[in-house]
């Protein structure tokens, strides 16, 4: 796939996962800066060959690029712009709230540096190579869950459940709140004694209208890559810019990578301090 799209974009930027190209679709055609994303590989609900804009919205599959363009490929035009992300159904008609879920511990978790005392913060529970990450609402109520394999990179999530944001029901909101992407990313910041929430993908956005009334600063902590940038964007103008501050993460890499890598919170926690700015305005 990475020799057919250099064919017709010989400047493309080629990523761990993606390759990165100026965006066809924008109407002036005289796009600066690559800002749509073709997937090499699935990644969550998005399967290989995904291309998504992330200034102008346009998704489509590489087969649609293509013939856009009219350049003849061998892409199977049968490929989806999108695949639904798996289901698993914990169903009850119980309300349930925080304290009445169980916790069991999850190797896996532990080797990407969460450890017990952050996973029973947020009941995490680990079984048959399948971590469950529960949502909940402010007041801890149960509301569904998100699952991730331990063994291959595939997500699920309960059937029925509309995207909320994850971690509200942990947050003070008189003190700073990190806001990130994944469920993951959130608790590598609590693990470093920062609160964080998660908005469970960069199209949620909206979600942050439930820290709207947070008195402290708020620190942006998306991806470093083009959908994080345009995340922290959209995220500010509508918490406000001038409370919000952003880490600066390197291309590709996310806080999770960082704790993982450097194999030391206090040198993560380093980083994180000397890598927070101010948003350009």
């Amino acid at each position: 796939m990475v020799k057919d799209i250099l064919a017709v974009f010989p400047d493309a930027r080629v990523s761990s996962g993606y390759v990165r190209i100026r965006c066809p679709y924008h109407k002036d055609g005289k796009e600066k800066r690559p800002s749509m994303s073709i997937l090499l590989e699935d990644r969550g609900s998005m399967t290989a060959g995904t291309c998504h804009c992330f200034a102008c919205g346009k998704v489509v599959s590489i087969s649609e690029l293509f013939d856009f363009l009219g350049v003849e490929h061998n892409f199977d035009p049968a490929i989806s712009r999108q695949i639904k992300p798996k289901v698993v159904t914990l169903t009850t008609t119980q309300t349930l709230y925080k304290p009445q879920l169980p916790f069991r511990f999850s190797p896996y978790l532990a080797q990407r540096g969460i450890g017990e005392e952050v996973q029973k913060r947020f009941k995490i529970y680990e079984k048959d190579n399948r971590v469950y990450m529960p949502v909940f609402d402010r007041d801890g109520k149960y509301l569904y869950v998100n699952s991730r394999c331990t063994d291959r990179k595939q997500f699920y999530v309960e059937g029925g459940a509309v995207k909320t944001l994850w971690g509200i029901e942990e947050i003070d909101f008189s003190r700073p709140i990190v806001v990130c992407e994944g469920q993951v990313d959130a608790m590598s910041f609590w693990e470093l004694g920062m609160q964080a929430v998660a908005t469970l993908g960069v199209g949620n956005i909206r979600a942050l209208n439930a820290i709207k009334t947070a008195t402290n600063i708020i620190i942006l902590a998306f991806d470093g890559d083009e959908a994080g940038r345009q995340a922290t964007k959209r995220a500010a103008k509508l918490l406000g810019s001038f409370r919000c501050r952003y880490i600066e993460f390197p291309e590709g890499k996310d806080i999770n990578d960082l704790l993982v890598e450097m194999k030391n919170k206090e040198k993560v926690l380093k980083y994180v301090r000397e890598n927070i700015h101010e948003l350009r305005t």
